[in-house]
């Protein structure tokens, strides 16, 4: 897991580190925002996790438009996500070498 010990100041991240097959099917995927920017974080926006075998095969995206949460400067903030079996383009991929790529943004205050 990174901490803000790993970002020069003035950067955030969104890291997954931990998926895993709930036993219903769903891909549940544990993330960690980390923010170093020097604001408080009110929100991400546009948040899109693209998860794929070590191949480049997409196993499943997760998109939300806005995820509410509070990140002091400073703090990290763990939550999980689900992408729904239905939604699964691989629905058994061997996770252990998988990747994924992020994309979005956030809003602060001062």
């Amino acid at each position: 897991k990174l901490t803000t010990d790993d970002f020069y100041y003035g950067g955030c991240d969104l890291q997954v580190y931990n998926a895993s097959y709930a036993s219903n099917g769903d891909l549940v995927l544990k993330c960690r925002f980390i923010n170093y920017s020097g604001y408080k974080v009110t929100k991400l926006t546009d948040i899109k996790i693209k998860f794929q075998t070590d191949g480049g095969k997409t196993i499943g995206t997760y998109s939300a438009k806005s995820l509410k949460m509070t990140v002091s400067h400073g703090s990290t903030k763990d939550f999980t996500v689900t992408i729904k079996k239905s939604k699964l383009k691989i629905k058994k991929a061997d996770l252990r070498n998988a990747t994924y790529s992020r994309d979005g943004g956030y809003y602060y205050n001062y």
